[in-house]
């Protein structure tokens, strides 16, 4: 994957702008876009696997997936709210 960003852009599309600020600005926002990439990308391939599924490691991704979602959430409403606060 050539940005991983690509997949928060794809979550969040009305953030655009937001998602492009803080990456450029904040390295651990970089970090966290790279982390979501990595287990949604992760949680995708158990989809597609021809290997059993072992659902506890579903779960696990899913898990992962979720609580990295809520972290960039709150990166963009903080962001939002500074906008706001001039």
């Amino acid at each position: 994957m050539s940005d991983p960003a690509w997949l928060v852009f794809a979550r969040f599309p009305k953030q655009w702008e937001s998602i492009r600020k803080l990456r450029a600005q904040r390295p651990e926002f970089r970090a966290l876009c790279s982390e979501y990439a990595e287990a949604v990308e992760a949680l995708r391939s158990w989809g597609v696997s021809d290997a059993p599924v072992e659902w506890a490691r579903v779960k696990e991704y899913q898990s992962v997936v979720a609580r990295l979602d809520a972290e960039i959430e709150r990166f963009l409403q903080n962001q939002q709210e500074e906008n706001k606060g001039g």
